[in-house]
């Protein structure tokens, strides 16, 4: 994980712009935790190194490449989160779930009013 960490923020920080990279710092730190527990719980070895693509497109400089080893790098941890929260309690609630009892009582109420229908 930290490999991945520090690839992603020497891309971000040759942007140069320093606002854009306090933001997705931020962003990494909330969601980092969530990433390690789902990587640890799912069996990546059969992952491309798609860090590797990249380097080597830059070296070539090969935008098309680099956009491709990027895109498919964000595609495989996507599907590496979904396969490890669908196998697990992480998977997220639909969004009935996360009302409290007191305000379902009070949805059900105001739905069965017709004051609207329910989320």
């Amino acid at each position: 994980m930290r490999g991945n960490f520090e690839f992603h923020f020497l891309i971000y920080r040759a942007a140069t712009l320093p606002t854009m990279n306090r933001i997705i710092e931020t962003l990494w730190m909330q969601f980092g935790p969530f990433m390690r527990t789902i990587y640890s719980r799912t069996d990546t070895r059969g992952l491309i190194d798609r860090h590797q693509e990249a380097m080597a497109a830059i070296a070539a400089q090969d935008a098309t490449a680099l956009y491709t080893a990027i895109s498919e790098d964000i595609a495989d941890g996507m599907h590496v989160i979904e396969a490890g929260a669908s196998d697990s309690n992480l998977s997220p609630q639909p969004m009935h779930a996360l009302i409290p009892v007191a305000d379902k009582q009070t949805e059900r109420a105001r739905t069965q009013s017709g004051g609207g229908e329910e989320v």
